[in-house]
Order: C-alpha cells, then structure tokens, then sequence
C-alpha cells in the first residue's frame, strides 16, 4: 500500500481510474487480509494478497508500507530536480486501524469496536499538520512567489492546486511527478487489463451457492435490523454519503482533496469537522454492530476459506498480469 505525502491528499469518490485498486481493496478486505500481528507470519489468508505484494503480518505489511514510500519520495525528489526545483523526500505515514485490516479470526471483534476503520481511516489521514511529521517542502514552497508556486505545484502534482483540477474532474488521472513515483500512468495501464477480471473474481466468488447462503441470510437480517442492503459492498455505498458531508473547504491548508459528487466533482482543501465525524462513527459503528449481529465468525471463516479457492484460481490465471502489477507497486 502506498499513501501519498501530507502537503496534497488525492482521494476520489466513484472514480474510473481507481476502479482496479478499488476491486483489490475490496476483495483482499472481504477476505481479511490482515496477517495479525505475529512477526512470524509470512503469508496472508489471500493468495491474492500475497502475490501483490500485500500479504504477511501486520508488521510486515507495514514494514513494506515504508518501504515504498521511502523510494518513491527519492523518486519524487529525483524528478523535481530533473525539472529544475527542489524538493525533499520525507515520510509521514500515519497508520490507523484501517490501514491492513483486521486480523484474520478477529473481523467480527474488529467491527464491534472499530466499525469498518472509516472514522479512524478519517482522523488519522487528515490529522492537523501539528501530529505529523512536518513536511519540509512547506519552507521551500513558502519561499516561492505566486507564480513560483504554481509552477512548482503544477510539476510536482500535474495542475496548480490553488485552483480544482484541470478538466473533468469527475475523471481526473494524477499526473505529475508525485504520481509518477507511485507507478502513475503506468500502474493504472497495467491494472486496466485487471479490472474486468478482479469484478469477475468477486462476481464468482459472492455467486458459489456456498457464500449464496450465508450471504442470503445475512441480508435478511439486515433487512430486520432495518437495512435493505443487497449485498456487503452496499455498506460501503450506504456509509459513502455521510463520510462525504464531513469535509469542507478551507483555503490555505496545502491539502487537496478531490471529490467527485452531483457537481461534477471538486478540488477542495479538507477540514475535519471532529464534531461530524463523532457523529458519522456512531452511524458507522451501528451499521457495524448490527452486521457483526447477522455474521458470526465462523460464518466469515467459511466465507474466506471460499473466497482463498477463487483466489488461488485467479493468481494461477493471470499471474503474469499480476506478476507486472506487483513488480510496478512493489519496487
């Protein structure tokens, strides 16, 4: 996993060009891809996660998280100077509970405390500058005139983030040398081939009479707890409304955040209302308790063990395809 630096967060709602690395997120967490927190562990409950690069132990992932994000800040930094400006690489990974999932036997725990990770997720990804490691690039960017600045910000992030984006941004592509040093244009090309697959994947994985069942009754006592949601990722799609209404736009913060809603969409600065997003985790947290209520654990074990069969099926099938993902996310 991969999380881009403090100075500009990208985050997209129904965007195109996330749907691949939407899908992986979607089905390694349906699977409970978290290895626990045993250094010992060396592979994850999902094929899948292991062969992008994801699987092991929660210190491992971690371990792995930096990793990546050290390189692509030389890469970044690299690339700036190519282009004539300066810029620092630095790290401020911040991990909340969200950031490799639950452990394996412990998805049902998890939910009763954490819900689905989405408010730590919040809290920890736009915590004030003051709890993070500072950013030096801020000094050298506060040094630049106006134009200056724009210039720079439009090398490092692909467009001048005083403004939203350029063009539709319902359908922004990251470019830019931030972008670049996460695999950019060439990570998305190669996940593109992916994406029909990964939808095929959790389409035959959900579609085995086996998750039929258990799927089934769980969405019938949903319904009685008083959610008419047709499957599990309608969690995600009832929750997604209300984690929207918690961002609202502050000037002069240096984060972006882009947005994609009936407006089109819009770059926006975030500012984390504590008050709303107390509010969205008792939302979260009651959508939460009341799946925890219609999914015991045995019930997601026998849904892993099905989902880790199709798994092993789909590495065997497109490994090559896999193989040139993880080669790209995992330098």
């Amino acid at each position: 996993m991969t999380q881009t630096p403090r100075n500009i967060r990208l985050r997209k709602i129904s965007a195109p060009w996330l749907l691949g690395f939407v899908t992986v997120t979607l089905v390694l967490t349906a699977c409970g891809s978290g290895g626990g927190d045993s250094a010992s562990s060396k592979k994850s409950s999902s094929p899948l996660a292991d062969m992008l690069g994801y699987g092991g132990s929660q210190a491992e992932q971690r371990a792995q998280a930096e990793k990546q994000q050290g390189i692509a800040q030389e890469k970044i930094a690299a690339c700036m100077r190519a282009e004539g400006f300066k810029y620092v690489s630095f790290s401020n990974l911040n991990f909340s509970s969200f950031s490799f999932g639950p452990p394996e036997g412990g998805e049902v725990a998890y939910k009763r405390k954490n819900g689905y990770g989405m408010a730590d997720n919040m809290e920890t990804s736009f915590a004030p500058q003051a709890t993070q490691a500072k950013d030096p690039n801020e000094a050298i960017r506060a040094a630049l005139s106006k134009s200056e600045r724009a210039a720079y910000e439009k090398v490092l992030y692909g467009f001048d983030t005083s403004g939203p984006p350029p063009g539709d941004p319902a359908n922004f592509q990251p470019v830019g040398c931030q972008s670049k040093a996460f695999g950019g244009d060439e990570l998305q090309a190669a996940f593109k081939p992916l994406e029909t697959k990964f939808a095929d994947l959790q389409r035959r994985t959900t579609s085995d009479p086996r998750s039929v069942k258990i799927l089934s009754a769980w969405t019938g006592c949903m319904k009685k707890a008083g959610y008419a949601l047709k499957d599990q990722q309608s969690v995600y799609e009832y929750l997604s409304p209300e984690q929207t209404k918690i961002f609202s736009p502050q000037a002069g913060t240096g984060d972006t955040i882009v947005v994609a809603g009936a407006d089109g969409g819009s770059a926006l600065a975030p500012q984390i209302d504590k008050a709303k997003v107390a509010a969205f985790r008792k939302v979260e947290l009651k959508l939460a308790n009341a799946d925890a209520d219609c999914m015991s654990q045995d019930k997601v074990n026998e849904l892993r063990d099905i989902s880790r069969e199709y798994e092993r099926a789909f590495v065997d099938e497109n490994r090559a395809l896999l193989e040139k993902v993880k080669a790209l996310n995992n330098p």
